[in-house]
């Protein structure tokens, strides 16, 4: 019934993005959605199948998607409204909603949302510091309509949160997705926070990245992933592409090395009548990859040819804080800070 009720709750802020523009008559008049933040450790667990029974890890198991499905919803909700209020903001700024953003940041640090340690806890933690983050440095990306925010609480809460995340990797080692994405989360709190050591954290994650190349140029550990290998590395490659971004500095390593990994991918995938193949094997969900596969195409469009024309520039991820315009520009960059 919780869980329901999060659901209807958020529907009802999404609801409200459509009017935001119009937030000046009486009719669309802005309400704060009520705080639901979960206290307690956030229960995540792995939704595939074990790797004794698919080594590949592309198989999701039924059961644990099942089950974790209340779980994730109820983890993500509190940053899904972050994320929601950002988007609003975005389409119509006003005092109000920026109060009401800084509000539902402090209750984030209050009622202390994201504890738990563990891979897949942290791996959560990640995407939805990742989230969060870009949405904000969105709007902060307009230095005309950014809104002042009082979020101290916040950013001591955010800092915590990112070392978190930095330590588990230093000390567990590099060697997929997950911790790509951990460079994102803390690529991110870098540029928000104005911190060094999640920047440093996020270039360490780069140095690792760059072991976990084969001999043919793909990331070993995605191009393993059977039917979900095109997912998993476009995934994994526009990670690495978003937070070298990030840095705002001009790392041309840094930047060679990615812009290489994207080659090999888009040389690897072929599209057609039949669907989408990835290193002469059928892909599966290649439509939630759309996102990420939109934004290597931005950063290679000529090298990605073909697949730049085929990929959506309208699909969006949560994980990106769904503002693809700012990413993208980030990727572009137009968005260099």
């Amino acid at each position: 019934m919780a869980t329901l009720m999060r659901m209807q709750s958020l529907t009802l802020l999404l609801t409200l993005m459509a009017p935001a523009v119009h937030a000046a008559t009486p009719a669309n008049k802005f309400s704060c959605p009520k705080i639901e933040v979960s206290a307690g450790d956030m229960g995540i667990k792995t939704r595939y199948l074990a790797k004794r029974i698919d080594p590949t890890s592309s198989t999701l198991d039924p059961e644990a998607v099942a089950a974790q499905l209340g779980v994730r919803e109820e983890v993500s909700y509190p940053a899904k409204k972050i994320v929601n209020l950002s988007m609003l903001y975005h389409k119509g700024p006003s005092k109000e909603i920026a109060d009401c953003l800084t509000t539902h940041l402090n209750a984030l640090a209050e009622s202390n949302y994201l504890e738990g340690s563990g891979e897949y806890n942290i791996l959560y933690k990640s995407w939805m510091i990742s989230a969060i983050n870009l949405s904000l440095l969105g709007l902060q990306a307009d230095s005309h309509s950014a809104p002042k925010l009082q979020d101290s609480k916040f950013r001591t809460w955010l800092a915590t949160r990112t070392h978190e995340i930095t330590s588990f990797f230093r000390e567990s080692g590099c060697n997929n997705n997950h911790c790509y994405w951990a460079g994102v989360a803390a690529a991110s709190s870098a540029r928000y926070l104005k911190s060094d050591d999640p920047l440093q954290f996020s270039k360490w994650v780069l140095l690792q990245s760059e072991k976990n190349v084969n001999y043919s140029g793909q990331l070993s550990a995605e191009v393993g992933r059977g039917a979900m290998a095109f997912h998993y590395s476009a995934f994994s490659i526009a990670a690495l592409l978003v937070q070298t971004r990030l840095w705002n500095q001009n790392d041309s390593s840094a930047e060679a090395f990615v812009s290489k990994l994207s080659s090999r991918f888009c040389s690897d995938t072929q599209t057609g009548a039949r669907g989408t193949t990835f290193a002469g094997i059928p892909a599966q969900n290649v439509k939630g990859a759309a996102p990420y596969v939109s934004l290597i195409t931005e950063a290679e469009p000529q090298k990605c040819g073909v697949l730049a024309s085929s990929s959506s520039a309208d699909a969006k991820s949560f994980f990106l804080g769904w503002n693809m315009n700012y990413v993208r520009g980030l990727v572009t960059g137009k968005n260099a800070q």
